[in-house]
């Protein structure tokens, strides 16, 4: 790791850059022990406000570098304040310390007075939600470090107490008042919460922590959905939550299924906040693996173009695909891209009617996206079609997917994306069982002082109960700690985000219950928050009966194939959140797919035998070493494509062009043994980009570049072979010539170098 550190430093330096996480390190380096450095002091005077948002996130270091800028803004009359909500801090993982909210500011700012102000009024929720959150969270907090002890996963009893008086000293305001417009009116808003075990369908027989399927069943979604938009709730106001990109995905497969298949007036049509990449949207992986084949398809890009399209449900969409036999469609795709590969916008947009892209609805934004993403790369990167490959691959591919406006469907997202938001009605899915919440199931990073290590937490380890015997074993034992509160943060960001309703299902192991585990039994369920939740409402459900009026509370032997289901409030949009109906002239429907398209992909139509043979001459050509044997190779291509069908008359047009074509003197000259032969020759081009021409031949008198065309004579194909011909030329200092070889009818063109 010392080493990659040392390459990557050189890298940087060497060009000119430095990355953004190393910008408070070395800011560090520079104030060292000094109390106010000199810039600092500069900066001071020509600064005289400085606010810091989402302080609860800030780490150590970046602390460090903004204190003597505090300090000096204040020292000349400035404003100095910190903004933030200790209870929200869920970056744990990435270094956030929310210790520093809570006392180090008081002692970083020393001996300058600080003053601290908490909102005690919730402004986005209805009463329900607030006073549910005020009961659970007040009670979670109180216990939970206690909880942690009882688990048996750690052992120190100082350390115990000193993090009790954390999770109690962060949580001491959780308490909020209703707003002053909701105050002595009735309560409004609701609150449901349902625990159920996990479907023992399609399980081994022998159940244990290790073999467990750790899928979560969401199926329950659609039920609630339909019922909350028969209450008059729209899809727009419906955030759906979850915990990973791993249940997220889930989600929206059972989404994206219920858009197709339900007949229902219910609207599915969703939006889905996920930190995802460029590369892992379905239709522009799609659209990027086709774009990269064009200048040279290979059966293996095939496969993949059509396992992407069974994915996208465009092959059973339009027409039954025959087991065994390869589709003529691709003979039709060859042809395109013999027409278009030069041209990388125009061969994008010929392959959305190709395809019939247009009837994918639901990814049209994703498609615009990575057009505007083509216009882009062709305006500021580079006009040659050759460089799109290693551009998208190195750089485009891992660029954030920036998604449509959200309040055009259900809103579904992590929770940690659900950071600052608040949306009508939240659900949060949560799947929990004793494998995917263990406490001892993290990456562990020892901490250490020394140089590099220092800058980065490279010192990784999977967490285990052994480190808690060990020297590490103080370190360990606060991660599990700091673990436990980050997710009564968590809980405590997806909780407060709705405004008028919240639904939590829980979906347990399929042997857990909500009972305290027995003498000698395993206690690690009592520091988990999807089993703590429940448990402080079923221990505490007189209380809960008393301080929520009008709520309900059932348990496992009342109710079927659930643990428990509890109720606060009738699922009902409050009246101030009731829009006035809107009058429209126009009636608005949702669009319509036309399986019955007419396009190549669809329809299994003639294939084009003239496009086709040219693929296949072409193929003969790249693999011939001489004139006299192409007659083998052809009879080996042949061989090699029997299960796809090709008609007889195709091979028998492929014989009579080759047989036309070396009969040329000129091609004869050519495939002779006066040249030595270099076939799909790859080279480095005087810019460092790759580049690769059909043939290359090297003769005693210089060199001659070969590029085979099947298709119409087009001046793209001679700006390709010139640019060829002019970088041998650089790169040489030889005598270059270069044609375009046109097979049927067979035409050359010589092309002078650029």
């Amino acid at each position: 790791m010392v080493f990659f550190r040392s390459v990557l430093s050189r890298l940087n330096e060497d060009s000119s850059r430095i990355l953004l996480q190393e910008v408070k390190y070395i800011l560090r380096g520079i104030i060292d022990d000094a109390e106010v450095p000199y810039i600092y002091e500069r900066l001071g005077n020509q600064i005289n406000t400085l606010l810091i948002d989402e302080f609860q996130d800030t780490d150590q270091v970046q602390w460090k570098v903004l204190t003597p800028l505090a300090k000096a803004i204040v020292d000349q009359g400035g404003f100095f304040a910190v903004v933030g909500d200790v209870k929200q801090s869920i970056y744990g993982w990435r270094g956030g310390d929310s210790s520093l909210f809570k006392s180090g500011v008081d002692a970083s700012m020393y001996p300058i007075h600080v003053t601290e102000r908490s909102l005690q009024t919730n402004y986005r929720s209805h009463s329900r939600i607030v006073y549910f959150n005020n009961w659970l969270f007040s009670r979670l907090s109180e216990q939970m470090a206690t909880q942690v002890l009882t688990s048996e996963q750690v052992s120190s009893d100082e350390m115990f107490r000193n993090w009790d008086a954390i999770f109690k000293g962060n949580y001491l305001d959780v308490k909020q008042n209703v707003q002053e417009k909701y105050a002595g009116h009735k309560e409004e808003g609701f609150v449901e919460i349902r625990v159920h075990r996990k479907s023992t369908l399609e399980q081994p027989a022998e159940l244990t922590e290790e073999n467990e399927v750790e899928e979560a069943g969401f199926e329950w979604i659609i039920k609630d959905l339909i019922q909350l938009q028969n209450a008059g709730i729209r899809a727009g106001e419906i955030a759906i939550l979850v915990r990973n990109n791993r249940d997220l995905a889930q989600m929206v497969e059972i989404l994206d299924r219920a858009g197709r298949q339900f007949q229902s007036e219910a609207d599915f049509t969703f939006t889905a906040q996920s930190a995802e990449k460029m590369e892992d949207h379905l239709l522009i992986q799609f659209l990027a693996v086709c774009l990269q084949s064009v200048s040279h398809t290979s059966d293996f890009q095939f496969v993949q173009i059509e396992k992407l399209a069974a994915s996208l449900d465009l092959d059973k969409r339009f027409h039954e695909v025959e087991p065994g036999v390869i589709p003529a469609w691709r003979m039709e795709l060859r042809l395109l891209f013999g027409a278009f590969e030069n041209d990388l916008l125009t061969c994008l947009d010929q392959l959305y009617l190709f395809f019939g892209l247009d009837q994918l609805a639901e990814h049209q934004f994703a498609f615009t996206t990575f057009k505007n993403l083509i216009l882009r790369y062709l305006q500021q990167e580079s006009e040659l079609y050759s460089d799109f490959n290693s551009w998208w691959a190195n750089k485009a591919s891992q660029l954030k997917l920036e998604l449509p406006d959200a309040s055009k469907g259900i809103q579904l997202l992590t929770i940690h994306k659900a950071k600052g938001l608040d949306f009508g009605v939240v659900i949060l899915a949560i799947n929990s069982n004793s494998k995917t919440d263990s406490l001892v199931s993290f990456d562990f990073w020892p901490k250490e002082e020394t140089e590099p290590w220092n800058a980065h937490p490279l010192l990784k380890s999977r967490a285990k109960s052994s480190f808690r015997n060990s020297d590490l074993g103080i370190q360990f034992e606060n991660q599990i700690y700091r673990q436990v509160l980050e997710n009564l943060n968590l809980w405590y960001v997806a909780l407060t985000r709705p405004r008028f309703g919240l639904i939590v299902d829980i979906c347990l192991g399929s042997k857990e219950d909500l009972d305290i585990p027995k003498p000698g039994k395993s206690h690690t369920k009592l520091a988990r928050l999807a089993f703590q939740v429940p448990f402080q409402l079923v221990e505490n459900q007189e209380d809960l009966m008393a301080e929520l009026k009008e709520s309900s509370l059932e348990i496992q032997n009342q109710i079927p194939d659930q643990l428990l289901h509890f109720r606060y409030g009738d699922l009902t949009k409050p009246k101030d959140q009731v829009e006035p109906k809107e009058v429209n002239q126009f009636s608005v429907q949702k669009p319509i797919r036309n399986f019955q398209r007419q396009i190549p992909w669809a329809v299994q139509t003639r294939s084009n035998q003239e496009a086709m043979a040219g693929v296949y001459t072409h193929k003969v050509l790249e693999k011939c070493l001489s004139s006299e044997d192409w007659p083998i190779v052809l009879a080996s291509i042949q061989s090699t494509h029997l299960n796809e069908q090709i008609p007889l008359s195709v091979w028998k047009t492929v014989e009579e062009n080759l047989q036309v074509l070396f009969e040329n003197g000129q091609v004869k000259h050519w495939f002779s043994k006066i040249y030595q032969q270099l076939p799909e020759q790859e080279f480095v081009g005087v810019e460092g980009k790759l580049l690769r021409a059909d043939r290359i031949l090297k003769g005693s008198d210089g060199y001659v570049i070969l590029d085979f065309k099947t298709g119409l004579s087009m001046q793209s194909h001679e700006n390709q072979v010139a640019s060829y011909a002019h970088n041998i030329k650089q790169i040489t200092g030889s005598n270059v010539k270069a044609y375009v070889l046109y097979t049927n009818p067979v035409e050359i063109k010589e092309v002078v170098a650029t």
